[in-house]
């Protein structure tokens, strides 16, 4: 239509079939050149793009002039060490640390506090290395209390060798012992909870780890704690109810811990809804133990309702979900799910909707710990309990 023209252009077909005025047919000869510190490979014809009439894209020649990204300085955190008779002083130190900065807890003994720690910026709340047994948070308000340390707008929380105990002497009860605010938060956060033990926990809505609703964690990892003596759940992040897609964490790994003696399930994730432009949640759950976990009728002792990634390996059920399940999925048929190399034993059922979950490598055989009235839930014997690493299945 004469609207545009084509010259000197090559193609490297053998024949170009009925091609438009100015495309030959004709294979080309390369030279490699150097340029804008780049290699490449150019036709040595004088056709194609014509490189000395061309700049190099790059981050300091492109974008808006007066925009200069600010340099952040690398420092070393901090590391705040505080004394069992300061703990009414953590949240002040909280307050006036950097983010990334240390709380260090130097003593084994109860660090007693009468308002939940609040966390708006990335902060690490740990236990001294080598302390004969771990610090111990206790509440001593008179009233209860939401949480132990409650993650706000900003924050992100690694918490490492620490006891949380919901119910001290006859002070007011604390529902969490992390937990994110009732309010929205603005940004996403991380969680990592380490060697860190919650006990005591009750019932009415007492949860020992959970996300409320209109908050997002991109990843929770929790890793060699021991949840037990809890009438309160586990694990929850399944506040969000309104079935449109959304759910708390992105990413939960549950590794080498335990659920022992507990009134309530374990773990609880939820995603309602058909939306398919989400992709989580995505839960991991591996060399896990839970002995007398949610023995309720009809009770769940893991339930993953609506998670789209699961892998539950190398982990023993003993005496749970009796009443009910061990696992509970209700899934979509491209969702990923798997469970393997679990015992089951005097437990109740794995259910899933399309049923194909559950590997071949399931046991039920009764375990044998080394010490449960001292909480070493460890194998005392394999008995052929071996998970797919070759390590004995359950905490390790």
């Amino acid at each position: 239509d004469a609207g545009s023209s084509l010259t000197n252009n090559r193609s490297s077909a053998k024949t170009v079939a009925a091609a438009p005025e100015g495309i030959v047919a004709e294979k080309p000869t390369l030279t490699a050149i150097t340029w804008a510190g780049q290699q490449f490979k150019i036709p040595t014809g004088k056709y194609g793009a014509d490189l000395s009439k061309l700049n190099w894209m790059s981050a300091a020649n492109t974008g808006a002039a007066w925009f200069r990204p600010e340099e952040t300085a690398t420092r070393r955190p901090a590391v705040h060490s505080v004394a069992a008779e300061d703990s009414q002083q953590l949240n002040a130190i909280i307050n006036n640390a950097a983010p990334g900065d240390i709380i260090e807890l130097k003593e084994a003994d109860l660090y007693k506090i009468t308002e939940p720690l609040v966390i708006s910026k990335p902060i690490v709340i740990q236990a001294t290395n080598g302390l004969k047994r771990k610090p111990e948070l206790v509440s001593v308000a008179t009233t209860g209390l939401p949480a132990f340390m409650v993650i706000e707008s900003g924050g992100s929380l690694s918490a490492r060798g620490i006891i949380f105990n919901s119910a001290w002497e006859n002070y007011g009860a604390v529902k969490s012992g992390i937990s994110t605010g009732n309010k929205p938060l603005s940004t996403h956060y991380i969680l990592k909870v380490d060697a860190c033990e919650f006990i005591n926990f009750g019932e009415g809505g007492h949860v020992c780890i959970k996300g409320a609703k209109g908050t997002y964690a991109d990843s929770v990892l929790i890793s060699n704690c021991i949840f037990r003596n809890n009438a309160g759940m586990g694990i929850d992040y399944g506040a969000e109810k309104d079935d449109k897609g959304i759910y708390n964490v992105a990413y939960l790994r549950v590794e080498n811990s335990v659920f022992a003696n507990t009134l309530s399930g374990a773990i609880n994730v939820y995603r309602g809804g058909n939306d398919e432009s989400t992709t989580g949640p995505s839960v991991y759950i591996d060399h896990c133990t839970f002995h007398n976990v949610e023995n309720r009728m009809q009770g769940t002792v893991v339930k993953l309702i609506g998670v789209q990634v699961a892998s539950i390996t190398n982990s023993v059920f003993n005496y749970s979900g009796k009443g009910g399940r061990i696992i509970w999925f209700e899934e979509m048929a491209w969702d990923n799910l798997k469970v393997d190399y679990c015992n089951v034993y005097d437990s109740g059922r794995i259910s899933t909707f399309f049923g194909k979950a559950t590997g071949k490598n399931i046991r039920n055989r009764k375990p044998s710990f080394k010490d449960a009235a001292s909480n070493d839930f460890r194998l005392a014997q394999t008995n052929g309990l071996i998970g797919n690493d070759n390590k004995p299945m359950g905490v390790l």
